[in-house]
Protein backbone atom coordinates (compact mmCIF):
# COMPACT_ATOMS: atom_id res chain seq x y z
CA UNK A 1 0.00 0.00 0.00
CA UNK A 2 1.35 3.38 -0.99
CA UNK A 3 2.46 5.44 1.98
CA UNK A 4 0.97 8.90 2.22
CA UNK A 5 2.57 11.59 4.32
CA UNK A 6 0.01 14.15 5.41
CA UNK A 7 1.14 17.60 6.47
CA UNK A 8 -1.16 19.69 8.58
CA UNK A 9 -0.37 23.41 8.51
CA UNK A 10 -2.64 24.85 11.19
CA UNK A 11 -3.33 28.44 12.10
CA UNK A 12 -4.81 28.50 15.59
CA UNK A 13 -7.69 30.81 14.92
CA UNK A 14 -7.84 32.77 18.13
CA UNK A 15 -5.33 35.36 16.89
CA UNK A 16 -4.34 35.68 13.25
CA UNK A 17 -0.98 37.14 14.14
CA UNK A 18 -0.55 35.70 17.60
CA UNK A 19 2.47 33.72 18.74
CA UNK A 20 3.48 31.42 21.52
CA UNK A 21 6.14 32.46 24.00
CA UNK A 22 8.34 29.41 24.31
CA UNK A 23 9.72 29.53 27.80
CA UNK A 24 10.92 26.03 28.59
CA UNK A 25 14.05 24.11 27.70
CA UNK A 26 14.17 22.23 24.43
CA UNK A 27 14.15 18.42 24.81
CA UNK A 28 16.99 16.07 24.05
CA UNK A 29 16.79 13.88 20.96
CA UNK A 30 14.62 10.82 21.60
CA UNK A 31 12.25 8.50 19.77
CA UNK A 32 9.63 11.28 19.84
CA UNK A 33 11.77 14.46 19.80
CA UNK A 34 13.64 15.06 16.54
CA UNK A 35 15.93 17.69 15.00
CA UNK A 36 16.88 18.13 11.35
CA UNK A 37 19.53 20.41 9.85
CA UNK A 38 18.42 22.65 6.97
CA UNK A 39 20.31 25.35 5.05
CA UNK A 40 19.59 28.96 5.93
CA UNK A 41 18.75 29.58 2.26
CA UNK A 42 17.64 26.61 0.19
CA UNK A 43 18.85 26.31 -3.39
CA UNK A 44 15.35 26.74 -4.76
CA UNK A 45 16.37 26.60 -8.41
CA UNK A 46 17.86 23.16 -7.83
CA UNK A 47 15.17 21.56 -5.65
CA UNK A 48 11.88 23.36 -6.45
CA UNK A 49 9.65 24.21 -9.41
CA UNK A 50 10.36 27.94 -9.12
CA UNK A 51 8.62 28.64 -12.43
CA UNK A 52 5.28 27.88 -10.77
CA UNK A 53 5.41 31.11 -8.74
CA UNK A 54 5.46 34.28 -10.81
CA UNK A 55 8.47 36.53 -10.27
CA UNK A 56 9.76 34.41 -7.39
CA UNK A 57 12.89 35.85 -5.79
CA UNK A 58 15.06 32.78 -5.22
CA UNK A 59 17.40 34.85 -3.01
CA UNK A 60 20.50 33.41 -4.68
CA UNK A 61 22.63 36.36 -3.58
CA UNK A 62 21.81 35.75 0.08
CA UNK A 63 22.29 32.01 -0.40
CA UNK A 64 25.83 32.74 -1.53
CA UNK A 65 26.50 35.16 1.32
CA UNK A 66 25.33 32.67 3.94
CA UNK A 67 26.68 29.51 2.37
CA UNK A 68 27.07 26.89 5.10
CA UNK A 69 24.79 28.63 7.59
CA UNK A 70 22.00 26.44 8.92
CA UNK A 71 18.86 26.21 11.00
CA UNK A 72 18.11 23.27 13.25
CA UNK A 73 14.40 22.54 12.79
CA UNK A 74 12.70 20.75 15.66
CA UNK A 75 9.67 18.50 15.45
CA UNK A 76 7.84 16.31 17.95
CA UNK A 77 6.18 12.94 17.35
CA UNK A 78 3.20 12.17 19.55
CA UNK A 79 4.30 8.54 19.69
CA UNK A 80 7.41 6.64 18.55
CA UNK A 81 7.53 6.30 14.77
CA UNK A 82 5.68 3.29 13.34
CA UNK A 83 6.83 2.43 9.79
CA UNK A 84 3.48 0.76 9.14
CA UNK A 85 1.63 4.06 9.51
CA UNK A 86 1.52 7.07 7.25
CA UNK A 87 2.95 10.36 8.48
CA UNK A 88 0.82 13.34 9.51
CA UNK A 89 2.94 16.45 10.01
CA UNK A 90 1.22 19.37 11.75
CA UNK A 91 2.90 22.69 10.99
CA UNK A 92 1.78 25.58 13.25
CA UNK A 93 0.90 28.89 11.66
CA UNK A 94 0.21 32.34 13.07
CA UNK A 95 2.85 33.07 11.94
CA UNK A 96 4.75 32.46 15.15
CA UNK A 97 3.18 29.58 17.05
CA UNK A 98 5.36 26.79 18.38
CA UNK A 99 4.85 23.05 17.99
CA UNK A 100 3.15 22.90 21.41
CA UNK A 101 -0.29 23.51 19.87
CA UNK A 102 -0.33 19.85 18.90
CA UNK A 103 -1.26 18.86 22.45
CA UNK A 104 -4.41 20.99 22.50
CA UNK A 105 -5.46 19.86 19.01
CA UNK A 106 -6.81 16.68 20.56
CA UNK A 107 -9.72 18.74 21.86
CA UNK A 108 -11.20 18.63 18.35
CA UNK A 109 -13.84 15.91 18.25
CA UNK A 110 -12.82 13.01 16.06
CA UNK A 111 -9.18 13.98 15.74
CA UNK A 112 -7.82 11.40 18.23
CA UNK A 113 -9.35 8.67 16.05
CA UNK A 114 -7.92 10.25 12.91
CA UNK A 115 -4.51 10.57 14.56
CA UNK A 116 -4.37 6.84 15.27
CA UNK A 117 -4.02 6.28 11.54
CA UNK A 118 -0.79 8.30 11.31
CA UNK A 119 2.55 9.05 12.84
CA UNK A 120 1.54 12.52 14.08
CA UNK A 121 4.15 15.20 14.53
CA UNK A 122 4.41 18.99 14.70
CA UNK A 123 7.37 21.20 13.84
CA UNK A 124 8.53 24.61 14.95
CA UNK A 125 8.80 27.07 12.08
CA UNK A 126 12.38 28.35 11.78
CA UNK A 127 12.82 31.25 14.19
CA UNK A 128 10.30 29.82 16.69
CA UNK A 129 10.58 27.60 19.75
CA UNK A 130 13.19 24.87 19.45
CA UNK A 131 14.02 25.56 15.80
CA UNK A 132 17.20 27.61 16.12
CA UNK A 133 19.73 29.31 13.90
CA UNK A 134 23.15 27.69 14.09
CA UNK A 135 25.63 30.54 14.06
CA UNK A 136 27.10 33.48 15.94
CA UNK A 137 25.04 36.37 14.53
CA UNK A 138 21.41 37.32 13.87
CA UNK A 139 19.78 35.63 10.89
CA UNK A 140 18.36 37.88 8.13
CA UNK A 141 14.62 38.37 7.86
CA UNK A 142 14.52 36.88 4.36
CA UNK A 143 15.58 33.50 5.74
CA UNK A 144 12.21 33.17 7.51
CA UNK A 145 9.96 33.55 4.47
CA UNK A 146 7.43 30.97 3.27
CA UNK A 147 9.55 29.69 0.39
CA UNK A 148 12.26 28.70 2.88
CA UNK A 149 9.83 27.16 5.40
CA UNK A 150 8.14 25.18 2.61
CA UNK A 151 11.53 23.77 1.70
CA UNK A 152 12.08 22.77 5.34
CA UNK A 153 8.89 20.72 4.97
CA UNK A 154 10.42 19.12 1.89
CA UNK A 155 13.53 18.17 3.89
CA UNK A 156 11.34 16.44 6.48
CA UNK A 157 9.44 14.62 3.75
CA UNK A 158 12.63 13.36 2.13
CA UNK A 159 13.98 12.15 5.46
CA UNK A 160 11.19 9.53 5.43
CA UNK A 161 11.77 8.43 1.84
CA UNK A 162 12.68 10.12 -1.43
CA UNK A 163 9.63 8.80 -3.28
CA UNK A 164 6.98 9.44 -0.66
CA UNK A 165 4.17 11.83 -1.54
CA UNK A 166 2.42 14.09 0.93
CA UNK A 167 -1.03 15.41 1.66
CA UNK A 168 -1.04 19.03 2.83
CA UNK A 169 -3.61 20.68 5.09
CA UNK A 170 -3.29 24.42 5.77
CA UNK A 171 -5.52 26.75 7.80
CA UNK A 172 -5.31 30.57 7.51
CA UNK A 173 -1.58 31.43 7.53
CA UNK A 174 -1.06 27.71 7.10
CA UNK A 175 -3.02 27.89 3.86
CA UNK A 176 -0.38 30.26 2.48
CA UNK A 177 2.42 27.93 3.47
CA UNK A 178 0.43 25.02 2.02
CA UNK A 179 0.01 26.81 -1.30
CA UNK A 180 3.73 27.62 -1.34
CA UNK A 181 4.59 23.95 -0.90
CA UNK A 182 2.03 22.91 -3.52
CA UNK A 183 3.51 25.28 -6.09
CA UNK A 184 7.19 24.60 -5.37
CA UNK A 185 6.94 20.81 -4.95
CA UNK A 186 4.00 19.65 -7.11
CA UNK A 187 5.50 16.24 -7.87
CA UNK A 188 5.63 15.36 -4.17
CA UNK A 189 2.07 16.40 -3.36
CA UNK A 190 -0.95 14.08 -3.39
CA UNK A 191 -3.82 16.21 -2.03
CA UNK A 192 -4.19 19.76 -0.72
CA UNK A 193 -6.67 20.99 1.92
CA UNK A 194 -6.94 24.78 2.37
CA UNK A 195 -9.02 26.13 5.27
CA UNK A 196 -9.78 29.80 5.95
CA UNK A 197 -7.65 30.46 2.90
CA UNK A 198 -6.50 33.37 0.79
CA UNK A 199 -4.14 33.63 -2.16
CA UNK A 200 -2.77 37.16 -2.00
CA UNK A 201 -1.75 39.84 0.51
CA UNK A 202 -4.33 42.13 -1.07
CA UNK A 203 -7.07 39.87 0.32
CA UNK A 204 -6.38 41.50 3.69
CA UNK A 205 -7.51 44.80 2.15
CA UNK A 206 -10.80 43.24 1.11
CA UNK A 207 -11.25 41.96 4.66
CA UNK A 208 -10.49 45.40 6.09
CA UNK A 209 -12.95 47.16 3.76
CA UNK A 210 -15.78 44.77 4.64
CA UNK A 211 -14.96 44.37 8.34
CA UNK A 212 -17.49 46.91 9.62
CA UNK A 213 -20.25 45.34 7.53
CA UNK A 214 -19.48 41.93 8.98
CA UNK A 215 -19.73 43.34 12.50
CA UNK A 216 -23.17 44.75 11.71
CA UNK A 217 -24.30 41.37 10.39
CA UNK A 218 -24.20 39.93 13.91
CA UNK A 219 -27.88 40.83 14.40
CA UNK A 220 -30.40 43.64 13.72
CA UNK A 221 -29.98 44.62 17.38
CA UNK A 222 -26.23 44.93 16.89
CA UNK A 223 -26.72 47.11 13.83
CA UNK A 224 -29.09 49.44 15.68
CA UNK A 225 -26.78 49.89 18.68
CA UNK A 226 -23.67 50.33 16.55
CA UNK A 227 -25.33 52.93 14.30
CA UNK A 228 -26.35 54.82 17.45
CA UNK A 229 -22.73 54.85 18.61
CA UNK A 230 -21.47 55.87 15.21
CA UNK A 231 -23.90 58.81 15.12
CA UNK A 232 -23.54 60.12 18.68
CA UNK A 233 -20.31 58.60 20.02
CA UNK A 234 -18.07 57.81 17.00
CA UNK A 235 -15.00 57.27 19.18
CA UNK A 236 -16.82 54.43 20.98
CA UNK A 237 -18.01 52.96 17.68
CA UNK A 238 -14.32 52.74 16.76
CA UNK A 239 -13.56 51.05 20.08
CA UNK A 240 -16.27 48.49 19.42
CA UNK A 241 -14.55 47.67 16.13
CA UNK A 242 -11.25 47.33 17.98
CA UNK A 243 -12.82 44.90 20.43
CA UNK A 244 -14.79 43.03 17.77
CA UNK A 245 -11.76 41.37 16.20
CA UNK A 246 -11.31 38.96 19.09
CA UNK A 247 -15.03 38.24 19.53
CA UNK A 248 -15.56 37.35 15.88
CA UNK A 249 -13.45 34.21 15.78
CA UNK A 250 -16.07 32.20 17.69
CA UNK A 251 -19.70 31.91 16.68
CA UNK A 252 -20.79 32.58 20.24
CA UNK A 253 -18.54 35.62 20.46
CA UNK A 254 -19.89 37.00 17.19
CA UNK A 255 -23.58 36.24 17.73
CA UNK A 256 -23.88 36.79 21.51
CA UNK A 257 -20.91 38.34 23.31
CA UNK A 258 -20.23 41.18 20.87
CA UNK A 259 -23.94 42.04 20.72
CA UNK A 260 -24.20 42.15 24.52
CA UNK A 261 -21.02 44.22 24.91
CA UNK A 262 -22.27 46.77 22.38
CA UNK A 263 -25.68 47.00 24.03
CA UNK A 264 -24.07 47.46 27.45
CA UNK A 265 -21.77 50.15 26.06
CA UNK A 266 -24.79 52.10 24.82
CA UNK A 267 -26.54 51.73 28.17
CA UNK A 268 -23.53 52.93 30.16
CA UNK A 269 -22.95 55.87 27.85
CA UNK A 270 -26.43 57.08 28.64
CA UNK A 271 -25.44 56.93 32.32
CA UNK A 272 -22.09 58.67 31.61
CA UNK A 273 -20.33 55.71 33.22
CA UNK A 274 -17.15 55.85 31.10
CA UNK A 275 -15.04 53.91 33.57
CA UNK A 276 -17.27 50.84 33.35
CA UNK A 277 -17.25 51.08 29.57
CA UNK A 278 -13.46 50.87 29.49
CA UNK A 279 -13.62 47.80 31.73
CA UNK A 280 -16.16 46.19 29.40
CA UNK A 281 -14.21 46.82 26.24
CA UNK A 282 -10.90 45.93 27.90
CA UNK A 283 -8.84 46.80 24.84
CA UNK A 284 -5.20 46.06 25.53
CA UNK A 285 -2.48 47.37 23.27
CA UNK A 286 -0.40 44.51 21.95
CA UNK A 287 3.32 44.60 22.53
CA UNK A 288 5.78 44.68 19.65
CA UNK A 289 5.89 41.69 17.32
CA UNK A 290 8.81 39.33 17.71
CA UNK A 291 11.39 39.16 14.92
CA UNK A 292 10.01 36.09 13.16
CA UNK A 293 6.41 37.32 13.11
CA UNK A 294 7.41 40.85 12.12
CA UNK A 295 9.63 39.62 9.29
CA UNK A 296 7.00 37.42 7.65
CA UNK A 297 4.12 39.81 8.29
CA UNK A 298 5.87 42.89 6.97
CA UNK A 299 7.73 41.39 4.03
CA UNK A 300 5.09 38.97 2.72
CA UNK A 301 1.69 39.61 4.30
CA UNK A 302 0.83 43.26 4.93
CA UNK A 303 -0.17 45.07 1.73
CA UNK A 304 0.92 48.68 1.51
CA UNK A 305 -2.67 49.85 2.03
CA UNK A 306 -2.49 48.59 5.62
CA UNK A 307 0.90 49.97 6.60
CA UNK A 308 -0.46 53.22 7.95
CA UNK A 309 -3.77 51.91 9.24
CA UNK A 310 -5.08 49.74 12.02
CA UNK A 311 -6.83 46.56 10.94
CA UNK A 312 -8.90 45.32 13.92
CA UNK A 313 -7.97 41.64 13.59
CA UNK A 314 -4.33 42.47 14.12
CA UNK A 315 -5.06 44.14 17.45
CA UNK A 316 -2.41 46.79 16.97
CA UNK A 317 -1.76 50.00 15.07
CA UNK A 318 0.39 49.25 12.04
CA UNK A 319 1.92 52.71 11.67
CA UNK A 320 5.69 52.38 11.15
CA UNK A 321 5.72 48.70 12.21
CA UNK A 322 7.18 47.71 8.83
CA UNK A 323 9.44 50.70 8.28
CA UNK A 324 12.61 48.71 8.96
CA UNK A 325 11.82 46.38 6.04
CA UNK A 326 11.70 49.04 3.31
CA UNK A 327 13.31 47.67 0.17
CA UNK A 328 12.62 44.06 1.21
CA UNK A 329 8.86 43.94 0.64
CA UNK A 330 7.86 40.85 -1.34
CA UNK A 331 4.10 40.60 -0.86
CA UNK A 332 2.80 37.24 -1.97
CA UNK A 333 0.19 36.92 -4.70
CA UNK A 334 -0.52 33.41 -5.91
CA UNK A 335 -3.83 34.24 -7.61
CA UNK A 336 -2.61 33.74 -11.18
CA UNK A 337 -0.30 30.90 -10.09
CA UNK A 338 -3.13 28.79 -8.68
CA UNK A 339 -3.69 27.23 -12.10
CA UNK A 340 -0.35 25.47 -11.56
CA UNK A 341 -1.71 23.50 -8.58
CA UNK A 342 -2.22 20.04 -10.04
CA UNK A 343 -3.25 18.19 -6.87
CA UNK A 344 -6.92 17.70 -5.93
CA UNK A 345 -7.73 20.59 -3.58
CA UNK A 346 -10.36 21.07 -0.88
CA UNK A 347 -11.21 24.70 0.00
CA UNK A 348 -12.96 25.14 3.37
CA UNK A 349 -14.37 28.50 4.48
CA UNK A 350 -17.03 30.42 6.39
CA UNK A 351 -19.48 32.92 4.94
CA UNK A 352 -18.80 35.36 7.80
CA UNK A 353 -15.02 35.01 7.85
CA UNK A 354 -13.62 38.42 8.83
CA UNK A 355 -9.96 37.47 8.23
CA UNK A 356 -9.98 35.62 4.93
CA UNK A 357 -13.21 36.39 3.16
CA UNK A 358 -15.48 33.90 1.43
CA UNK A 359 -15.11 36.08 -1.67
CA UNK A 360 -11.36 35.34 -1.69
CA UNK A 361 -11.98 31.59 -1.38
CA UNK A 362 -14.58 31.58 -4.14
CA UNK A 363 -12.09 33.37 -6.37
CA UNK A 364 -9.47 30.72 -5.57
CA UNK A 365 -11.95 28.05 -6.61
CA UNK A 366 -12.16 29.64 -10.06
CA UNK A 367 -8.41 29.31 -10.61
CA UNK A 368 -7.48 25.94 -9.07
CA UNK A 369 -8.16 23.30 -11.76
CA UNK A 370 -9.49 20.43 -9.62
CA UNK A 371 -11.13 21.58 -6.38
CA UNK A 372 -14.07 21.11 -4.04
CA UNK A 373 -15.37 24.33 -2.46
CA UNK A 374 -17.23 24.27 0.86
CA UNK A 375 -18.38 27.59 2.33
CA UNK A 376 -20.33 27.13 5.56
CA UNK A 377 -23.18 29.62 5.78
CA UNK A 378 -22.97 29.89 9.58
CA UNK A 379 -19.32 30.23 10.52
CA UNK A 380 -16.47 32.68 10.21
CA UNK A 381 -12.73 32.18 10.54
CA UNK A 382 -12.89 30.04 13.66
CA UNK A 383 -13.26 26.28 13.74
CA UNK A 384 -16.76 26.29 15.18
CA UNK A 385 -17.61 22.97 13.51
CA UNK A 386 -14.59 20.82 14.38
CA UNK A 387 -16.31 17.49 13.76
CA UNK A 388 -17.32 18.67 10.31
CA UNK A 389 -13.75 19.74 9.60
CA UNK A 390 -12.23 16.44 10.75
CA UNK A 391 -14.78 14.36 8.82
CA UNK A 392 -14.06 16.34 5.66
CA UNK A 393 -10.30 15.94 6.18
CA UNK A 394 -10.59 12.20 6.75
CA UNK A 395 -12.72 11.48 3.69
CA UNK A 396 -10.86 13.87 1.39
CA UNK A 397 -7.40 12.56 2.23
CA UNK A 398 -8.54 8.96 1.90
CA UNK A 399 -10.76 9.26 -1.20
CA UNK A 400 -9.93 12.59 -2.86
CA UNK A 401 -12.70 14.66 -4.44
CA UNK A 402 -15.62 12.26 -4.32
CA UNK A 403 -18.46 14.75 -4.49
CA UNK A 404 -21.13 12.28 -3.41
CA UNK A 405 -19.17 11.39 -0.27
CA UNK A 406 -18.30 15.00 0.59
CA UNK A 407 -21.82 16.23 -0.17
CA UNK A 408 -23.18 13.58 2.17
CA UNK A 409 -20.96 14.83 5.01
CA UNK A 410 -22.04 18.38 4.24
CA UNK A 411 -25.67 17.38 4.72
CA UNK A 412 -25.09 15.84 8.16
CA UNK A 413 -26.30 17.82 11.18
CA UNK A 414 -22.78 18.46 12.51
CA UNK A 415 -22.03 20.33 9.27
CA UNK A 416 -25.45 21.70 8.26
CA UNK A 417 -26.72 22.99 11.60
CA UNK A 418 -25.75 26.26 13.25
CA UNK A 419 -22.86 25.86 15.70
CA UNK A 420 -23.91 25.36 19.28
CA UNK A 421 -23.54 28.46 21.42
CA UNK A 422 -21.21 27.51 24.25
CA UNK A 423 -22.42 28.28 27.79
CA UNK A 424 -25.40 30.23 26.50
CA UNK A 425 -27.61 29.47 29.50
CA UNK A 426 -27.89 32.11 32.17
CA UNK A 427 -26.88 31.18 35.68
CA UNK A 428 -29.47 32.46 38.15
CA UNK A 429 -30.18 36.12 37.46
CA UNK A 430 -26.74 36.85 36.04
CA UNK A 431 -26.26 37.50 32.35
CA UNK A 432 -23.33 36.22 30.35
CA UNK A 433 -21.70 39.63 30.67
CA UNK A 434 -21.80 39.38 34.46
CA UNK A 435 -20.32 35.88 34.39
CA UNK A 436 -17.47 37.20 32.25
CA UNK A 437 -16.67 39.70 34.96
CA UNK A 438 -17.65 42.65 32.81
CA UNK A 439 -20.08 44.06 35.33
Amino acid sequence: MKKIISILLIFMVFNVLGYDDFDHACPEVSNTNKYIQVPMFHNLEAIAAVENISQLNTQNELMGMFQGSQFTVYYELLAPYDPNKDLLIMIPGGPGQSHTFIHSFYQIEGFPELAKKYNVLAMDHRGVGCSRYVGPSMYPAESLLMRQAASDIEFIRKSYGENKKINVFGYSYGSMLAQTYALLYPNNLDKLFLGGAFSAASDFVDAMITFETRVLNASPEMKEDYEYLKLYYPEYAHKILRAAGEYMYEYRGFKVDLVEVTKETVRLLKLYDYKSIEEILNIEEQGPMDWMMRSISCIELFPSELENNMFPIFGRTMINVCKEFEGKFDRFDYTLDLENISAPTFIWGGEYDHVTTAVAMRRMSLFIPNNYLYIDEHIGHGIDKPKCLVEMMDKFFSSGIDESVLDNIKSQSFCADEPKLKDIQEEGNESHIARMGIL
